[in-house]
């Protein structure tokens, strides 16, 4: 799978440069993104833009959590993080028995995360996060919400207990970290 996503990414005019025991930077539109080969299944594919923006780009009493929250309930696909007092996105696919080609795989996961990184910065440019006062509609919704979850069943205590599997997790953001390092330095 590796040399197809890479071949992809070549394909689609992508300048790579590997970096050592982690994966391959390339930049879209002045961006640095980052394509980690999965080592847990081959075919499960991640594309992931660090630092979209940090702690320090905002207001004192920024809470850059709220806003990878608010991203990751309103960007479909694309998934919000914060490591090391800065924000991430991330598009995460299992490529398994896909119909379409990677070309085009990772040409959409390339959009939608361009999308998101436009969208963070519009929230941004806007004064985020103090936009707007708070709706009283979009509360009583959120409410409404809150409520519905609480309804639903709980799991059974021995779906709750963690299964020891044996298997060694490899955390993606934990090496997401380290190539970060390696590319601030």
């Amino acid at each position: 799978m590796k040399e197809k996503v890479l071949k992809a990414l070549k394909e689609l005019g992508f300048k790579l440069k590997e970096v050592e025991d982690f994966g391959y930077i390339f930049q879209y539109e002045g961006t640095h993104y980052l394509y980690a080969p999965n080592v847990m299944g081959e075919e499960f594919l991640n594309i992931c833009v660090p630092g979209v923006c940090d702690l320090h780009e905002a207001k004192e009493n920024f809470d850059l959590c709220h806003l990878a929250n608010k991203l990751s309930y309103e960007l479909n696909y694309v998934k919000a993080y914060v490591k090391e007092e800065r924000l991430w996105l991330a598009y995460e696919c299992d490529v398994d028995g896909c119909e379409k080609s990677i070309k085009d795989i990772v040409g959409t996961m390339i959009s939608y995360l361009d999308f998101g990184i436009n969208y963070t910065r519009g929230l941004l440019e806007k004064g985020y996060p103090d936009m707007e006062e708070p709706n009283e509609e979009e509360e009583q919704q959120d409410e409404a919400q809150a409520e519905e979850i609480k309804e639903l069943p709980s799991p059974s205590a021995e779906k709750e207990a963690p299964q020891e599997t044996g298997t060694k997790h490899h955390s993606l953001i934990s090496n997401i970290s380290k190539i970060w390092k390696k590319i601030r330095n």
